[in-house]
């Protein structure tokens, strides 16, 4: 069965935030297409929730005396990570966006002091929750990372999103929750259709084009909700009519917030949930005996990248 799943209305925002951030990084960026292979060399060679550790994470080294019990999280991604690790950190940065963080994490998030957001932190309340780890990425707040290495050891990714996997358990390395992710993480055995095997992050179509987003199921949705944007003219238009998906009743709308906003673990969970619902007479999740590939530093990666999804 291949899998299609298409974003038909995209967000044109610049993802490096303002001048803290790293461009290299961002869609399209030089570093783009290496970030999981490259978060994957990440880590720590210690045992299994044993301390001291030396993580190696993109911006550097941080040493981690003992298990950390005062976490910040300044990056989206990581705090989707850590909250599904069952940790709730002592601040948080805010998104930009004025619809705040995930519906799915909110209740999670109770009485969690604010330290800014995540393109414009305030140091200073960083440095008064007395934290002894900082989690964030290289994508936010690249430049921000001596100063908040100061505060405390901070453990930098390369950036949320393609690489949630990774990105997932090198912020487990520095919690010394290595078990605790592998519990996490389950795989979707589902193939995509050939032309979602790329590199990037999306592939462009149009409704004059929207044939080449065919598969045995379609899965779909836009930005912002179908009504501000075009979805309409590409679903209603001549095309979408004639794919197979559409034709033989298996194109469903989907939530945008958890299949392609979603940047971690706990959002992952959800679209599987939705896909065991949809998919009922076909089994979706597996456990962690499946086969695995191991990074160079030894940790247990997924085969798959159910979020590396192209975005129509």
């Amino acid at each position: 069965m291949a899998l299609a799943v298409t974003f038909l209305a995209a967000c044109g925002t610049n993802d490096a935030g303002q001048s803290s951030g790293n461009s290299d990084v961002t869609t399209g960026g030089k570093l783009f297409s290496t970030a999981d292979e490259e978060t994957a060399r990440l880590g720590s060679d210690a045992e299994p929730g044993a301390f001291p550790r030396t993580v190696v994470h993109a911006n550097g080294e941080a040493t981690l005396d003992e298990k950390p019990e005062r976490v910040i999280v300044v990056d989206g991604g990581k705090l989707d990570d850590v909250l599904s690790l069952g940790i709730t950190p002592v601040g948080i940065a805010s998104p930009e966006s004025a619809a705040g963080q995930p519906s799915y994490l909110e209740d999670k998030l109770e009485g969690v002091p604010k330290v800014g957001t995540t393109n414009n932190l305030n140091l200073e309340a960083i440095k008064a929750l007395e934290p002894d780890l900082i989690l964030g990425s290289k994508l936010r707040a690249d430049k921000l990372y001596p100063q908040l290495s100061e505060i405390a050891p901070t453990v930098f990714g390369i950036r949320p999103g393609c690489p949630w996997k990774e990105d997932f358990l090198l912020a487990a390395d520095a919690l010394g929750e290595e078990t605790r992710a592998e519990e996490v993480l389950n795989d979707v055995g589902l193939r995509r259709p050939d032309i979602q095997n790329i590199d990037e992050l999306a592939v462009e179509v149009s409704p004059e084009t929207i044939n080449e987003a065919d598969g045995d199921r379609l899965f779909y949705s836009s930005y912002g909700g179908a009504e501000a944007t075009d979805e309409q003219s590409v679903v209603g238009g001549p095309l979408w009519s004639t794919l197979d998906a559409v034709e033989s009743g298996h194109a469903t709308a989907v939530s945008d917030e958890t299949w392609f906003l979603a940047l971690g673990p706990a959002g992952a969970m959800l679209v599987l949930d939705d896909l065991e619902k949809m998919l009922a007479s076909r089994p979706v999740r597996t456990e962690t005996e499946r086969t695995r590939r191991r990074s160079p530093r030894g940790r247990r990666l997924s085969p798959t990248h159910p979020t590396r999804t192209p975005r129509w």
